[in-house]
């Protein structure tokens, strides 16, 4: 296949991608507010359901605009239009504005991934979660509304007037809040309880060390002197590494040793999954750590090779060797579950002690709410550690709930199925409305 053809097929390819990601976003989101279980309100709803709902609307916005990019370079080719071409009116800048609306907000979408740090981490640390509204709310989907609007800062040096520069050097510092606290929420959850460094701890560990170096190295980036001279260096490969490897991979590694017990009903090796977490660990910060000095020197990324003698040498064998290293760490991350998978001891009913703790188990909190009990005064973080009754009739349900809630919010909130008349509560309609 010829490049031309390369490129149309890729082209295709990605506007076609586009198009049914965006349809599956909506379906996540139209699922979300329609199809939850009797009772299972917004505020109870798990964080996994949380962040992808948010990920599902950051799609719908930022999507669409890498599908005109790539339709606009199809028409520029084929039937000679010139949205990029400033003989004939267009603008070269257009691309990079296209690309960057979806491509910016695209670096926080491995976040149903990052969410997995809270379920492990709970059964770890033998707590229940700090900050569930501030981190599921209030820091996880402002974060990426606002990562809308600031895709420009990669694009400090190119050119764009010194207005819209300060604009988005300001609005890309504004990240900084929701993301800090939802840092704190894990911290907090981790602090306030009782930490077992197990292996899947210990990955989600290693994903907020790196979350914190990669939003450190980032956020200097909104420093126009800093960005327009570090532009195309491998500063910008190490933060971007940092990212997207360090904060995205090391909760997916995390999640599948959490969830291999109860997918396979096998245990995995506890003393090689801590070793793959070391070799994991090492051989990351070692390869991509470097880089940070190396921009910093001037080395440009995209070139393959360089003169000796620059002063880069030496940094570049240290980011050979993590490489090795990092890959004997994945490589005995695969071996330890496969052979765990064939002749692994078989796992507990509850692999990781957990039975005692006070934590939000999402499949009990949806049975709990599916036996059409709101709730009462028991906090969530109770579902899961007292057997689930079988549903009352609707009217001894809302007398139950009426007799315990009297406020007009409350009030509104029971016999949400039935017509049904209690001493506290007007009669509400049949359903639910979509915000419930």
């Amino acid at each position: 296949m010829t490049p031309a053809r390369r490129s149309t097929s890729t082209r295709w390819g990605l506007i076609f991608n586009s198009i049914s990601t965006t349809a599956a976003a909506i379906n996540f989101i139209v699922t979300i507010f329609k199809l939850r279980a009797p009772g299972m309100s917004l505020n109870r709803m798990p964080l996994f359901c949380y962040a992808f709902l948010a990920v599902s609307f950051a799609l719908v916005f930022a999507l669409p605009a890498l599908t005109i990019d790539c339709v606009f370079l199809e028409l520029d080719r084929r039937l000679g239009f010139s949205f990029f071409d400033p003989a004939h009116g267009g603008d070269v800048l257009l691309w990079q504005h296209l690309f960057w609306i979806f491509g910016h907000p695209r670096g926080l979408h491995h976040h149903p991934a990052g969410v997995r740090d809270r379920d492990v981490d709970h059964p770890h640390v033998h707590t229940a979660a700090n900050g569930r509204v501030p981190d599921g709310g209030a820091g996880r989907d402002p974060r990426r509304v606002h990562r809308l609007r600031v895709w420009a800062h990669h694009m400090f040096s190119t050119g764009l007037s010194n207005v819209t520069i300060v604009y988005f050097a300001a609005a890309s510092m504004m990240v900084v809040i929701p993301s800090a606290i939802q840092l704190f929420a894990w911290l907090t959850t981790l602090v306030t309880g009782r930490p077992i460094f197990k292996t899947p701890l210990l990955f989600i560990i290693g994903f907020i060390v790196f979350f914190i170096i990669g939003g450190l190295s980032g956020i200097m980036f909104a420093a126009i002197p800093f960005d327009q001279q570090l532009t195309d260096t491998y500063f910008v490969v190490a933060h971007f590494h940092f990212i997207i490897f360090g904060a995205a991979v090391f909760p997916l590694l995390g999640g599948l040793y959490y969830w291999f017990p109860k997918v396979t009903g096998r245990m995995y090796s506890e003393p090689l999954g801590q070793a793959s977490f070391w070799l994991t660990f090492a051989g990351s910060a070692l390869t991509f750590f470097p880089m940070h000095i190396v921009g910093l020197l001037g080395m440009p990324r995209r070139v393959y090779t360089y003169p000796s003698g620059v002063g880069w040498d030496s940094y570049n064998q240290l980011e050979t060797v993590g490489s090795y290293i990092l890959a004997c760490g994945l490589l005995l991350i695969v071996a330890n579950l496969v052979r765990s998978y064939f002749s692994g001891a078989p796992a507990p009913r509850d692999p990781f002690g957990r039975r005692n703790t006070r934590v939000v188990d999402p499949l009990a909190a949806a049975a709990v709410q599916l036996r059409g009990d709101p709730g009462g005064d028991e906090s969530l973080s109770d579902v899961g550690t007292r057997p689930i009754e079988r549903r009352t009739s609707a009217s001894s349900s809302a007398e139950r709930w009426c007799s315990t809630r009297a406020t007009r919010r409350r009030r509104r909130a029971c016999s949400t199925r039935t017509w049904t008349r209690c001493s506290r509560c007007r009669p509400t309609r049949r359903g639910r409305s979509w915000w419930r």
